[in-house]
C-alpha cells in the first residue's frame, strides 16, 4: 500500500511473485536478478516486496538457509499456512478456538524494518473497520500484540481479488480457440468460474451495485476508503464480493490521518486516484474521490482495461489529472449505452460534475440493471463540444486545415474513379452487344455476366451524386439485356422448328434453363412470355376463385397374383408449377362447401416443356351423372409380391384391414350402370364440332354403347365432368351388381364383307369390351386401356383380378374402329366393339386424400 502500494495492482508483479514462492515452496532458489528484469519498468517494485517477504519470512521463522519455522502458535492461534503478503503485512491463516473458525492474521513483529507509517497503517485499518459492519465489507474481530508483535485478527477471505478476475476476463476475450484456452495457463481454477459468471453485463452491474452500496455504508459512517480499486475487492466463499484493506481509510477526526501523514501526501495506487488529488498533491479526505476510484473500477470491470494505466507512474498520473478516458462503448460495443453515461458521470473531472455521493450512483447502476431511466441528464450536444474544443483547441485547428487538404485531394480522387468506373461498365455492356453466341453455353456465359453487369450498374446508381454528375448506367444495360433476350428467344426457336422438321429429339433442358436465366435477369420483359411459360399446367384464373385444388400423380403398385405386373393409382402430390412426364388428376371442390369433390381433370404430360396449358372446371353432366349409383369406399387385399418390384417403398399405398390383409382402400365414386350410349356421343360430337365418324357402330340404335378410339373416350369424358373407371373399381362394381356388361357374340371370322365408311373388305368378329384408365395391360391410344368383357367375366368369376396375358390386343385397335383400315384386304382381323363409361368421384378431399396417402 502507500506509495510503493502502486503497483500491487499490476498483474505481472503478481505474477512474478507468485512465481517466485512456488519456487521457494518446492524447494528452489529462485532467481531474484531473473524475475527483476523480466518485471521491466516494475523490477525495483518486485524487489521491494520479495526483500518485504524474506524479512517476514525471517521473522516467522521460515525463512532460508537455517531460518526458524513459522511458529505453530502465535499467542492462542494456531497457524496453519502463510496467506501471502497484505501489502502493509504478513498475512497468516490461521485457527481461532475461541471463534471456533479461520481467520486472517495481519501481523506486525518489532524485528521487521519498516517505517512507523506502515506498522500504523495496519492498526488504522483495524480502527476503521471496527466502526462499520456491512456484508460486502470484510469484518474485523480483534486488534492486540502478543509476544511484542502486533496483530489484527480478520475476516477470512478464500475467494480471487476482483483484479484477478478482471484480468481472467481479458484473457477468455482474448482467446480465439480451444488450443488459445488450454495454452493461456496460470490462472486460479476459482478466478475463471468467477470470470465466467461475470461475463453477462448484468451480472458485472450487479456486482458494482453491492459494492457502490458498501462504499455508500462507509461514507454514511464517517468512514473513507481512499484506495478503491480490484485488488482490495475479494470475493468471499458465497462469491459476494468484499472490500479489504482498508490502512489508508480516513475516520472521524483528523488526529489520526496527521499522524500517519496521509491527507497531506499523495498516496494510494495512480491509476485510481482522482484527478483534483493528483492536482493538489494531496490524498484529501473528499468523498467524490473515493467516487472517482470507484468509476475507475467500474469503468475497468466492463471495458476489461484500465483508462489511465500508463507505462510509468508520473504518465499515469498525468493522464488521470486530464481526465478524459475514452468511452467504455469505444473498447466494447456491447456496453449499455445509459452505463456507459453512469460510469462516465462518476468519472467527470470536476467533484461538483459527479453524483452527488455514491448513493446515488449506487441508485442509477441498479436503475441500469431494472431497466429504468437513470437519473443524469443527457449532456447536450453543445456542451460536449465546449469541453471538447477546450481541451483541443490547437489540434482543432490544425485537424481543420488538414481536414480541407485531404478532402479536396479525396474528392479529386473520388471523381476519377467514379468516371473511370462508369467508363468500364458502359465498355462490358459494349462488349456483350456486339457478341454473337450460337452454342448454349456461349447464351449461359453472357447470361451471367449481364447478371453480376447489373448487380454493378444498379450500385453506381444507387448514388445520387453518380446519377447528377454522370448520368446512368442501368437504362443501357437494360438495353443490352433486352436484346440478348430477343436473340435467345429467336435462336430458341430456330432450334425447335428444326429439331421437328428433321424429328430430332431437342434439348429442351438445356435451353429451358437458359430461359429460366432471362425471365431472372428481366422478369418484366414479355417478348419472350411464351417460352417462359412453356411447361406450366393450372386452372384457368377465372375458374381458381372460390376452389380449392388437389393434384394427384400416377404410381404404381405391383400386383400380388404374378409379381411381375402392377396396378395404376394416383397419390397426392405438392402442387408444382411444371410436373415431370406422367399421368395427374387435378380435384377441384368449393372453398366454401368441400363435404364433396366438385371436379376431377385428368392429364397427360409428355414433355416437360411442352407448351403450357389451362384447364377449365366442368361440371359434371346432370344427365349422365344421374345414371351413376355409388359405390361406397372399399378395401382391395393386396399382399406381398412374391417377386420385388424394384425398391421401391408402397408402403404409403398399403392399408391393414381390420382383419390384418395387406391393400388398398378404393375410394368411393360413382359410377354409370350403363356405357356411353351412342345418343350421348353425338351429343358430346354436335357440342363441340367433332367428326362422325369418331363413333363407329355396324348398327345406327343410338341407345346401344357407343363404339369410339381411346382418345374419342378420354375427350368424352373430359367433356362430361367424370373419367374413365380403372380396373379395381370395375371389379368392385361386378362384385356389387351395379353395372350391366353386355356379352356381343363373338366367334371365327367370317367372310370378308365391305367395311361401312371405306367400302374396303373386312372380315368381321366383334369383341365386346370398354376403355378403362389403367396400365394394367399396357400403355394404349392416349394412355387409355382396353378390357374385353369376356375375358374380365371369366377372370372375375374365378375369383381373380385380369392380366394382361387375358387380352386379344395384337393389333391397333384404335386405329382400327377409328378409320376402319386395314394393312392388307385379303388378311383376316378381328373387329371389336369397344364402349365406355364414366365415374364421378363422391369422397370429400379431406378423405380423399387421406385415403391415398394410407393415413
Amino acid at each position: 500500500m502507500g506509495e510503493h502500494g502502486a503497483a500491487d495492482d499490476l498483474p505481472e508483479i503478481t505474477q512474478l511473485f507468485d512465481e517466485y514462492l512456488e519456487t521457494r515452496e518446492q524447494g528452489g532458489a529462485p532467481d531474484l536478478e531473473d524475475l527483476v528484469r523480466r518485471a521491466g519498468p516494475s523490477g525495483e517494485e518486485l524487489r521491494r516486496r520479495i526483500a518485504l517477504y524474506e524479512r517476514l519470512h525471517d521473522v516467522a521463522g521460515s525463512g532460508p538457509a537455517g531460518a526458524e519455522a513459522i511458529p505453530a502458535v502465535l499467542g492462542r492461534f494456531r497457524i496453519l499456512a502463510a496467506a501471502g503478503e497484505g501489502g502493509l503485512g504478513h498475512v497468516y491463516l490461521a485457527h481461532d478456538p475461541e471463534l471456533g473458525r479461520r481467520v486472517a492474521l495481519k501481523v506486525l513483529a518489532p524485528g521487521i524494518t519498516i517505517d512507523r507509517r506502515e506498522r500504523a497503517w495496519v492498526l488504522n485499518e483495524a480502527r476503521a473497520l471496527a466502526r462499520i459492519e456491512h456484508p460486502n465489507v470484510v469484518r474485523v474481530f480483534e486488534v492486540g500484540q502478543t509476544d511484542g508483535r502486533d496483530y489484527v485478527v480478520l475476516e477470512h477471505l478464500p475467494g480471487p481479488p476482483l483484479a484477478g478476475v478482471i484480468a481472467e476476463l481479458r484473457r477468455m476475450r482474448d482467446e480465439r480457440d480451444e488450443t488459445d484456452r488450454l495454452a493461456a495457463g496460470g490462472s486460479r481454477p476459482e478466478a475463471r468460474i468467477l470470470a465466467e459468471a461475470l461475463l453477462p453485463f448484468s451480472a458485472r452491474v450487479e456486482c458494482l451495485v453491492k459494492l457502490a452500496r458498501a462504499l455508500a455504508f462507509c461514507h454514511d459512517h464517517g468512514i473513507l476508503h481512499r484506495d478503491v480499486k480490484p485488488a482490495n475487492v475479494v470475493f468471499d466463499e458465497h462469491r459476494e464480493p468484499r472490500l479489504i484493506d482498508f490502512g489508508l481509510a480516513h475516520g472521524p477526526g483528523s488526529d489520526e490521518d496527521t499522524k500517519l501523514d496521509i491527507t497531506q501526501r499523495l498516496v494510494g495506487s495512480p491509476a485510481y486516484v482522482a484527478p483534483e488529488q493528483v492536482e493538489s498533491g494531496r490524498t484529501g479526505a473528499d468523498p467524490k474521490s473515493d467516487q472517482f476510484s470507484f468509476a475507475v473500477v467500474c469503468y475497468e470491470l466492463l471495458a476489461l482495461e484500465n483508462p489511465f494505466r500508463r507505462s510509468s507512474r508520473t504518465t499515469t498520473l498525468d493522464a488521470v489529472a486530464r481526465a478524459d478516458p475514452p468511452p467504455p462503448r469505444r473498447i466494447d460495443a456491447a456496453i449499455p449505452l445509459d452505463l456507459e453515461r453512469v460510469v462516465m458521470h462518476g468519472l467527470a473531472r470536476e467533484p461538483d460534475h459527479r453524483y452527488p455521493d455514491l448513493t446515488a450512483f449506487a441508485a442509477d447502476l441498479s436503475a441500469v440493471l431494472e431497466h429504468r431511466p437513470i437519473g443524469i441528464a443527457e449532456l447536450s450536444l453543445v456542451h460536449v463540444l465546449r469541453l471538447w474544443l477546450r481541451r483541443n483547441r490547437r489540434a482543432v485547428v490544425l485537424g481543420v486545415g488538414a481536414a480541407v487538404a485531404i478532402a479536396l485531394l479525396l474528392g479529386g480522387q473520388w471523381l476519377l474513379a467514379a468516371r473511370s468506373e462508369r467508363a468500364g461498365l458502359l465498355a462490358r455492356c459494349a462488349e456483350i452487344e456486339t457478341d454473337s453466341p450460337t452454342r448454349d453455353e456461349d447464351y449461359e456465359r453472357q447470361l451471367r455476366e449481364l447478371n453480376g453487369l447489373g448487380d454493378d450498374a444498379r450500385r453506381f446508381d444507387a448514388s445520387r451524386l453518380h446519377r447528377v454528375l454522370f448520368g446512368e448506367v442501368v437504362p443501357r444495360w437494360r438495353e443490352v439485356a433486352e436484346h440478348l433476350a430477343r436473340r435467345l428467344g429467336s435462336t430458341v426457336r430456330e432450334r425447335m422448328a428444326a429439331a421437328g422438321e428433321q424429328d430430332l429429339a431437342f434439348q429442351h433442358a438445356t435451353w429451358r434453363r437458359l430461359v429460366d436465366l432471362e425471365a431472372a435477369l428481366l422478369p418484366e420483359f414479355d417478348l419472350d412470355r411464351d417460352l417462359r411459360d412453356r411447361g406450366l399446367v393450372g386452372i384457368r384464373p377465372a375458374d381458381r376463385r372460390g376452389r380449392s385444388t388437389m393434384l394427384l400423380q400416377e404410381d404404381f403398385v405391383p400386383r400380388a397374383f404374378d409379381g411381375m405386373g402392377f396396378f395404376t393409382w394416383f397419390r397426392p402430390i405438392d402442387a408444382i408449377a411444371r410436373p415431370v412426364e406422367g399421368r395427374y388428376q387435378y380435384i377441384v371442390w368449393d372453398e366454401e362447401d368441400d363435404s364433396s369433390t366438385y371436379h376431377v381433370i385428368p392429364f397427360v404430360v409428355r414433355d416437360e416443356w411442352e407448351a403450357a396449358r389451362e384447364f377449365s372446371v366442368v361440371v359434371p353432366r346432370a344427365a349422365l351423372a344421374a345414371r351413376s349409383i355409388l359405390l361406397p369406399r372399399a378395401f382391395q387385399p393386396v399382399p406381398p409380391p412374391s417377386i420385388p418390384f424394384g425398391d421401391r417403398d408402397y408402403s404409403i399405398l398399403l392399408q391393414d384391414a381390420p382383419e390384418g390383409a395387406r391393400g388398398i382402400v378404393i375410394p368411393a365414386v360413382r359410377i354409370m350402370a350403363q356405357p356411353v350410349t351412342g345418343r350421348d356421343f353425338r351429343a358430346f360430337l354436335a357440342d363441340t364440332g367433332g367428326d362422325p365418324s369418331l363413333l363407329y357402330r355396324r348398327e345406327r340404335d343410338e341407345s346401344e354403347p357407343a363404339w369410339t378410339s381411346a382418345s374419342s373416350a378420354l375427350a368424352f369424358a373430359r367433356w362430361a365432368g367424370g373419367r374413365l373407371p380403372n380396373t379395381l373399381e370395375l371389379t368392385l362394381a361386378l362384385r356389387c351388381a351395379a353395372i350391366d356388361i353386355r356379352l356381343t357374340p363373338s366367334g371365327a371370322p367370317g367372310p370378308l364383307s365391305p367395311h361401312p365408311q371405306t367400302g374396303k373388305p373386312v372380315a368381321w368378329a366383334t369383341i365386346g369390351g370398354e376403355w378403362i384408365d389403367d396400365l394394367i395391360a399396357g400403355y394404349g391410344s392416349d394412355q387409355a386401356t382396353f378390357v374385353g368383357h369376356r375375358e374380365f367375366l371369366a377372370n372375375f368369376a374365378a375369383g381373380g383380378i385380369p392380366s394382361a396375358e387375358l387380352f386379344p390386343v395384337h393389333f391397333d385397335l384404335n386405329e382400327t374402329i377409328t378409320t376402319g383400315l386395314v394393312r392388307d384386304p385379303e388378311e383376316r382381323h378381328y373387329q371389336g366393339g369397344i364402349g365406355f363409361r364414366l365415374v364421378f368421384p363422391a369422397d370429400s378431399p379431406a378423405v380423399l386424400s387421406g385415403v391415398l396417402r394410407g393415413q
